[in-house]
């Protein structure tokens, strides 16, 4: 987290949250949980031709 704010250039921050669990894969959109996969080797093309 101090990292992160080093890098937004922001003050670090004085408390953090006890017993966080982080979830990477997991998004919560309103009171819905959407699992996040990795992308595919067609998104990967797709980006690829993209950009």
């Amino acid at each position: 987290m101090d990292q992160i704010a080093a890098f937004l250039d922001v003050p670090r921050f004085e408390t953090y949250p006890d017993n966080a669990v982080i979830q990477p894969n997991v998004r919560h959109f309103g009171s819905q949980k959407i699992e996040v996969l990795p992308p595919d080797n067609e998104d990967l093309l797709y980006l690829h031709d993209l950009f």
